[in-house]
């Protein structure tokens, strides 16, 4: 599948672009929710299924092969969308307090598909 994909010799947006999908999977392992002693991580919550967006760029990176902006930045919204749902869902009122316990695993999904994005913008077609 790769084809003798040098990390030194990939645009800034595919370096990106790898990067950021290497912090969103690391994300998954930290807590997404945190509530006093109670956690749970993104793979209790389902984070996993949000990196269907970050499939289609990982794969043009790994191919080598041009990223079609409209469909990254697709990608990248929809993922970035999808991460704001999540951490408002997480926001309650508890004993007259409003609360979000979203944990920090989920901010760094967050910040990982703002990245996506940004790679996606800065790709350029020959790499």
């Amino acid at each position: 599948m790769v084809n003798n994909m040098n990390f030194k010799q990939l645009s800034l947006g595919k370096k990106i672009i790898l990067i950021t999908t290497v912090i969103a999977l690391i994300s998954l392992f930290l807590p997404w929710v945190e509530l006093g002693i109670l956690s749970a991580s993104g793979f209790q919550q389902g984070g996993y299924l949000f990196l269907i967006a970050f499939i289609y760029p990982v794969y043009c990176v790994l191919k080598n092969t041009y990223i079609n902006k409209v469909g990254g930045l697709v990608c990248g919204i929809v993922a970035l969308i999808a991460s704001i749902a999540y951490i408002s869902s997480k926001s309650d009122e508890i004993f007259g307090t409003a609360i979000n316990v979203a944990g920090s695993g989920a901010y760094l999904f967050l910040i990982s598909t703002i990245g996506l994005i940004i790679g996606v913008v800065l790709d350029k077609r020959i790499s």
